[in-house]
C-alpha cells in the first residue's frame, strides 16, 4: 500500500506541475484569441479576464493518468471527459444553447452509464439510470454553478478528488485512485493562477469534463459489501458542497419564481459575500465545508451501516438547517466597483383563512319568508 501512496504523491506531482507550467500558456493564448470574460452586473469580477484554463488542466490531468498506466480500464470515463471539454470550448467560444447542452450532458451521461458509471441504489436498472443520470448531469451542473468565484470550484474540487483517491485506495480499486489523484494534482496545480484575484478561469472548458469526472469517479467507487444506500451516500457526501450549493440555488429561485438556469449571484459564496466577508476569506471557509464533506464521506465507508445511516440523517438535517440560514439572505449585482444586495424580498407563502374562500351571503326579507 505505502508503494502505491508513493506512487499517488508521484502522479499528483506530474499532473500539477504540468498544469502550473501550462496555465500561463493557455492564457497568454486565450488574451491573443479574444477568449476571455467581460465584467457585468451578474459576475464578481471587475476586469476582462482570460478563460479557457479547463485546457491546461485537462492537458496535466490526462498526461498524468496515461503516465500512471492506470486508467486503461476507466477509458469510457476519459472520452466522455474529453467530449465535455470539448462541449465546453464550443460553449465559451460560440455559447451552445442551453437545451442543446443539455441533451448532449444526458447522452455522454448515458453513454457512460452503459460503460459502469452508475449507482446502483435500487434492483431494477431502469430506476438505476435515471438516478444515474440525475447524478451524473447534476454534478457537471452543479460543478459548473459552483465556478463562481476565484479559486473556488478548483479548490473544492481538489478536495473532493483527494479523497475519492483515498476512498479507491482503501478499496484496492488502484485505478480510480490514480485517475482521481491525477484530478487532484491538475486542479491545485490550476489554483495558483485561479485564487483570488484570478488571472485566468477555467470556463466551461473545464468546468463540465471536471464536474463530470468527479461525478462518475464517485460513481464507480468500489463499495463491495455496503448498504446500497450508505454506498450511494459515499459519493454524494463527497461531492457534499456542491450538492448543496445547487440545492441553494435552486430552491431560493423556485421560491422567488425565477428561472434556476441563469447566471445570477445567489449561490453560497456570494451569500456569504453579502455578510461582508472578503473573497478569499468566503474561499477559506467553503474549503473547510468541502474537508468537512469529504470526511464524513470517508466516514461512512468505515462505519458499520446503523452508524452511517445515523451520520448520513445528522448530516442531512444539518445541511438542512444552514440552508434554511442561507436562504433568506439577498442575491448580489455589481454596482460599479461595489456589489450591493437586489431589492426583492423572498416572499412569503400566503396565509389562507377559510372565510377569505367563503363568499358571504345575503338572504332578502322575500326569501326568509319563502
Amino acid at each position: 500500500m505505502w508503494t502505491d501512496v508513493g506512487a499517488l504523491l508521484l502522479i499528483a506531482t506530474v499532473a500539477f506541475g504540468t498544469t502550473a507550467a501550462l496555465t500561463p500558456v493557455v492564457r497568454w493564448v486565450a488574451l491573443r484569441g479574444g477568449m476571455s470574460d467581460d465584467p457585468s452586473r451578474r459576475r464578481l469580477h471587475q476586469v476582462t479576464t482570460p478563460t479557457m484554463g479547463g485546457i491546461a488542466i485537462l492537458a496535466g490531468w490526462l498526461l498524468a493518468t496515461a503516465i500512471s498506466g492506470r486508467g486503461g480500464d476507466l477509458w469510457a470515463l476519459l472520452v466522455c471527459a474529453g467530449a465535455l471539454g470539448v462541449m465546453g470550448f464550443i460553449d465559451d467560444r460560440f455559447h451552445l444553447d442551453e437545451h442543446l447542452r443539455l441533451v448532449l450532458q444526458v447522452l455522454i451521461a448515458g453513454f457512460a452509464w452503459g460503460h459502469g458509471f452508475g449507482l446502483e441504489l435500487f434492483g431494477t436498472p431502469g430506476l438505476n439510470l435515471i438516478v444515474s443520470l440525475l447524478w451524473l448531469v447534476g454534478i457537471t451542473n452543479a460543478f459548473n454553478f459552483m465556478d463562481n468565484m476565484d479559486g473556488l470550484a478548483s479548490g473544492a474540487g481538489a478536495v473532493a478528488a483527494t479523497t475519492l483517491a483515498a476512498l479507491g485506495l482503501f478499496a484496492g480499486d488502484i485505478g480510480i485512485a490514480f485517475v482521481a489523484i491525477a484530478l487532484a494534482g491538475a486542479l491545485a496545480g490550476f489554483l495558483p493562477h485561479n485564487f483570488h484575484p484570478a488571472r485566468i478561469f477555467m470556463g466551461d472548458t473545464g468546468s463540465l469534463p471536471l464536474g463530470f469526472a468527479l461525478a462518475a469517479l464517485g460513481a464507480r467507487l468500489s463499495t463491495d459489501g455496503l448498504h446500497p444506500f450508505v454506498a450511494t451516500a459515499i459519493p454524494v457526501a463527497v461531492l457534499g458542497i456542491f450538492v448543496f450549493d445547487t440545492s441553494l440555488m435552486a430552491i431560493g429561485r423556485v421560491i422567488r419564481r425565477e428561472p434556476v438556469i441563469g447566471a445570477r449571484m445567489d449561490h453560497t459564496s456570494h451569500r456569504l459575500l453579502g455578510t461582508g466577508l472578503p473573497v478569499r476569506a468566503v474561499a477559506l471557509r467553503l474549503y473547510l465545508v468541502s474537508v468537512l464533506y469529504s470526511t464524513i464521506g470517508l466516514s461512512l465507508a468505515l462505519l458499520p451501516a446503523q452508524w452511517a445511516v445515523a451520520v448520513c440523517t445528522a448530516t442531512f438535517v444539518g445541511s438542512a438547517q444552514v440552508l434554511l440560514r442561507l436562504l433568506p439572505l439577498p442575491a448580489l449585482v455589481r454596482e460599479g466597483d461595489a456589489l450591493v444586495p437586489v431589492a426583492e424580498p423572498t416572499p412569503r407563502m400566503p396565509r389562507f383563512r377559510l372565510s377569505d374562500a367563503i363568499e358571504p351571503i345575503t338572504l332578502s326579507e322575500d326569501a326568509l319568508i319563502d
